[in-house]
């Protein structure tokens, strides 16, 4: 039940209704033309499903690639930390802070590029564990494998 097109140019906008709201999602689009000339698809967006805290993507990184971490934020003063682990430990004792912060109720969006400027070379390759923290407590986690 998709609505009728916009003229070119104007804002198109749709709610999709989810089944599972502690999934999260990715969506992509295809447009056409009125003699059905398709687009190709495009880059997938990330869509945090309404009960889920964090989405890392890909779960695997190859060098030279980048992570992006997409994470909820509840606001009313709460401070969010969201860390990127090689060994778990309590909140706010990881190996990298990806962002902290008390950022107002929404979805952010974080990119870590994996590169080292002082040593000019990309991490080793393994498993890396991300978790969010919201006053403390750890919320969520994902895993990634950086591969070189």
């Amino acid at each position: 039940n998709l609505p009728a097109p916009k003229a070119s140019g104007e804002r198109e906008e749709l709610i999709v209704d989810v089944p599972y709201h502690s999934s999260n999602y990715s969506f992509a689009i295809k447009t056409g033309d009125e003699v059905t000339n398709w687009s190709k698809l495009s880059e997938p967006t990330l869509a945090l499903g309404s009960q889920s805290y964090l989405w890392a993507y890909p779960d695997q990184v190859a060098e030279g690639e980048d992570l992006t971490v997409v994470f909820r934020a509840p606001g009313d003063g709460a401070h969010v930390q969201v860390e990127l682990f090689y060994i778990m430990g309590l909140c706010g004792t990881g190996d990298v802070v990806l962002f902290s912060g008390t950022p107002e109720a929404g979805i952010y969006e974080v990119t870590f590029d994996f590169y080292n400027r002082e040593t000019r070379r990309y991490w080793d390759s393994n498993w890396y564990l991300i978790t969010t923290c919201i006053d403390g407590e750890r919320q969520d986690f994902d895993s990634v494998n950086f591969t070189e």
